[in-house]
């Protein structure tokens, strides 16, 4: 079973079968599963589980709130264990009735945030509650998407010149709308046009999530063109943080030396963030990995339309997600792993009926009890049965750390990533302890009882 469970993406259907087929489900259930190493609460959308009224309950017994979306399926926030799946029941009766986010035209409010849009649709002022701080300042759009022309002298696919910014176009608006308005989520759609281009932004702003998601779609058709995303930030900071494999890095914000100045293009994984110790703003993307960072500008690209090598690069049809979000105190201080797990990673859910088994409707393989030590990967070994758990320290921290998992631990060591050369590790029971050195990869090999 721990085999079946440790595949680290969205687990395809036989896998899902297999477990939910050995499930304990007293009634028809919604089956989420989180394949991240973190304890999660996060939406989870899913297809209509059953005809007529419904509402679905956790564990607990408490119902959990839920809305139609606009493409015919259904949203809820789930709280999920790692590295495992948690049930929550079907009931067949009306779902009790629940405020919708506030939302109008021109305004949002959650507990989290104070939205307020432009007539353009874009974001002109974003407040962080907890802080009472405004993420740009004064002035300022959060987000906006703006065209430059893109002409490097020679190697077009692969320069980004640092001169790029001085000619640039904004995309014209079409229409905006609110399309989904419930007691999990509003969201607004912004269209937009740019030359033979459509452009179409999603705000998906949740009453119990402390981000914002922006779905972009897009059928793009331009050349010699790089699109940008612009989040002007108000505070004050000479470097900003790029997340990367296993870790993260600092690059200066400032042009102050020539080869400051040469970093105007910077690579990023799952995020990249603009804190002083006081406030901050984290992009969190799902698969855009370039960006930069100058000026308290965070501006994460878009699109590229070379046309040498490739003469189609980046057109036609699109479809992304940018998350905005906004924290207290340094970045180090914040969550910004974890959500940048969840938009990167999201939850899975699949509908079940009522049937006898032998595992249990909640299950987690294995957790960490220190945020910043990641299980990052859960996987069969290359040359054995055992089970390889790979984790890291993310914020330059020493951590002793302790994991637990959901089976008595038989034999345990510890390996390199060739998953060779073991050596003694400590464990009892279904425990294993270890001490990570700041940004250190350790890899466990596991056999279980």
């Amino acid at each position: 079973y721990e085999k079946v469970l440790s595949d680290g993406c969205a687990m395809a259907s036989e896998a899902e079968s297999t477990l939910i087929s050995k499930m304990n489900l007293e009634n028809d259930s919604i089956v989420v599963f989180n394949t991240t190493g973190f304890r999660r609460k996060d939406a989870v959308v899913c297809e209509i589980p059953v005809d007529g009224d419904f509402a679905i309950f956790d564990k607990n017994d408490k119902e959990i709130a839920y809305q139609r979306t606009h493409d015919g399926k259904i949203v809820f926030i789930a709280e999920v264990c790692p590295k495992g799946y948690t049930s929550f029941t079907l009931k067949r009766c009306a779902p009790s009735v629940c405020d919708s986010v506030d939302a109008k035209p021109e305004k949002a409010e959650t507990p989290f945030f104070t939205v307020e849009f432009n007539e353009e649709g874009n974001i002109k002022n974003l407040v962080h509650k907890k802080t009472g701080r405004s993420v740009s300042p004064a002035g300022e759009t959060v987000g906006k998407v703006i065209a430059y022309q893109d002409r490097p002298h020679n190697h077009e696919a692969w320069d980004i010149k640092c001169y790029f910014d001085e000619k640039s176009w904004n995309l014209d608006f079409v229409n905006a709308s609110i399309i989904e308005n419930g007691p999990v989520r509003a969201v607004y759609k912004v269209d937009r046009a740019f030359r033979k281009s459509t452009f179409t932004e999603y705000y998906c702003i949740y009453n119990d999530l402390p981000r914002i998601d922006v779905d972009y779609e897009a059928d793009w058709k331009e050349d010699h063109v790089v699109l940008k995303a612009d989040y002007p930030v108000d505070v004050n900071a000479v470097r900003a943080t790029f997340d990367i494999q296993f870790g993260n890095i600092e690059r200066s914000t400032t042009t102050n030396t020539t080869w400051e100045f040469a970093q105007f293009e910077e690579s990023m994984h799952k995020w990249v963030d603009l804190s002083d110790n006081s406030f901050g703003l984290s992009i969190i993307n799902d698969c855009k990995y370039g960006c930069d960072v100058k000026n308290g500008r965070i501006r994460p690209t878009l699109f590229r339309c070379a046309t040498s090598p490739n003469h189609i690069q980046d057109r036609e049809q699109h479809s992304f997600t940018f998350s905005i979000y906004p924290h207290e105190g340094k970045v180090s201080d914040s969550s910004v792993v974890n959500e940048a797990f969840n938009v990167n990673f999201p939850l899975y859910a699949v509908p079940a009926a009522a049937h006898e088994g032998v595992l249990a409707p909640e299950y987690s393989f294995v957790e960490s009890n220190k945020n910043n030590v990641v299980v990052e990967t859960v996987k069969v070994a290359e040359d054995s049965d055992s089970i390889i758990v790979r984790a890291y320290e993310t914020w330059n921290s020493k951590t002793p750390a302790v994991f637990t998992f959901a089976s008595e631990i038989a034999e345990a060591t510890e390996c390199n990533l060739m998953e060779e050369e073991d050596v003694g590790v400590e464990y009892s029971g279904n425990t294993l302890s270890a001490e990570f050195k700041p940004f250190e990869i350790k890899t466990f090999k596991i056999k279980f009882r």
